[in-house]
């Protein structure tokens, strides 16, 4: 019997390491094969070696008879639970974490299939700055959408210490230089926000101190109710000065049609984000490749390739990778689902579950093949906050008098909550020819995907998203 259990252990143990060495390999497909270890750039495989995926610049086949057919049934709207806080509220990590995770699943409910991505970052301090402004049930409301058990100032204080621990460089880094990224804001990610009230409206001086120190942001009087369209043409001013024209617009026109009648209170923000990896994709390596939409249909894409060391996890209808950029604390985190899982992903993105699977990634060679992700995304999050539970403060019923005192005049509501956000993932750099070591595992974006701009030192999101659709 000893002798018996020696062996069940050893056969164990053997298909563990088998497992571990295929841990990113996509089910049921045939990984394209590096071979050349002095460039991952081959020419198209034999046809009888050819299988989805293929690799990029492979030759497309004259019949799409030739294709193997993948029924994918669509993906269907969902409604994800959200998560409720205790009275208490939480810690700051887990906060902004289910500020990120409630938001998304309000999101993906109402987009559909498009692609979105907004900032939890950006949003937590939208948020503080009404929160500062508001007493009673409406200070109550907003602590429950950003349930983070700390005051205002203390709050403020930890939104800071993530700007700076998101921008501090790793040693030895190199940054490319890229007329895309406007000087005002850091390589990586960047934000800026404002809040526009009523010029009739005596604001508390306390209040404009308050969020201008603390939040780093400005206040701005605005007379949308006589001067609508010269108002709002102010403010997509701002957004597109502020942000060095990166963003056009954050108002849609009409301005009658996009503003309400009774407009009081506007926030708005912008976020922009060029992840600057560590280990950078090269533009040698560029080439169209399939992306399968969730409708089942096939299109080709502009893919970039690397073959790095990097982190990943392999799991039965997941897969993870996480690359790091030249800022020292952040990284791009991927996260993969099976063909037509994307939905279940979506549900299983809770706190606990991403702090599972980031414990778990392990350090891999991988054969990385993802779309180039230029995304700009403008959102309006009045209604999706209304369904967290911000309920007062866009009604009558609001209470900002931390913001305006003057009881002769009406009471200020918050109208709109404005957030955009900009996503842009290139080829970096030519880099010259090397020596790569040989890959053990691929990671090949070949259908949609979930995408997240992460600070591993704060343990907090700056930004997350979703592409379905690289077009």
């Amino acid at each position: 019997m000893k002798y018996c259990a020696t062996l069940l252990e050893l056969v164990c143990f053997a298909v563990l390491l088998v497992g571990i060495s295929q841990i990113l390999v996509a089910q049921d497909e045939t990984p394209p094969q590096v071979t050349d270890t002095e460039s991952p750039q081959t020419d198209a495989p034999d046809e009888s070696e050819m299988s989805e995926p293929e690799s990029p610049d492979t030759e497309e086949p004259e019949s799409s008879d030739d294709q193997p057919e993948i029924s994918v049934p669509p993906t269907p709207v969902v409604n994800i639970p959200k998560i409720t806080p205790p009275e208490q509220g939480y810690n700051f990590p887990v906060a902004i974490q289910v500020l990120a995770y409630n938001t998304y699943s309000q999101l993906a409910a109402a987009q559909g299939d498009a692609n979105f991505c907004f900032s939890p970052q950006l949003l937590a301090k939208q948020l503080t700055a009404l929160r500062f402004g508001a007493n009673g049930a409406t200070a109550a409301e907003v602590g429950k959408v950003f349930p983070f058990k700390m005051p205002v100032p203390q709050t403020a204080e930890w939104l800071r210490q993530v700007d700076v621990s998101s921008a501090q460089i790793r040693e030895g880094a190199q940054i490319p230089l890229s007329g895309a990224i406007p000087s005002q804001f850091p390589s990586t990610f960047g934000h800026a926000n404002a809040v526009w009230v009523p010029s009739d409206h005596p604001i508390v001086e306390q209040y404009v101190i308050g969020i201008k120190t603390g939040l780093a942001t400005e206040l701005y009087a605005s007379d949308f109710k006589n001067k609508r369209d010269t108002t709002a043409t102010t403010v997509n001013a701002w957004v597109r000065d502020t942000t060095g024209g990166r963003f056009t617009s954050i108002i849609a026109e009409p301005y009658d049609v996009s503003l309400p009648g009774d407009i009081s209170v506007v926030t708005t923000g912008a976020a922009c984000t060029s992840p600057q990896l560590a280990a950078p994709f090269n533009r040698q390596l560029s080439g169209t490749n399939k992306f399968q939409l969730a409708s089942g249909e096939t299109i080709d894409v502009p893919m970039m390739r690397q073959i790095s060391s990097l982190t990943g996890l392999g799991m039965p209808n997941l897969q993870i990778l996480a690359i790091p950029c030249v800022e020292e604390n952040l990284k791009l985190v991927l996260l993969l689902p099976a063909t037509g899982q994307l939905d279940t992903l979506e549900r299983s993105m809770t706190p606990t579950a991403l702090s599972q699977w980031f414990s778990q990634l392990q350090p891999m060679v991988v054969d990385v093949i993802l779309p180039k992700m230029q995304l700009t995304v403008g959102l309006d999050l009045t209604e999706t906050l209304n369904n967290l539970g911000l309920q007062t403060i866009a009604t009558e019923n609001a209470e900002l008098t931390n913001m305006s005192q003057a009881v002769e005049k009406e009471p200020l509501k918050m109208s709109k909550l404005l957030h955009a956000t900009q996503v842009t993932l290139v080829e970096q750099a030519d880099i010259p020819q090397q020596q790569v070591p040989q890959a053990t595992a691929m990671f090949y974006v070949n259908r949609p995907f979930v995408f997240l701009v992460w600070n591993v030192q704060t343990e907090t999101p700056l930004v997350i998203g979703r592409i379905t659709d690289p077009q």
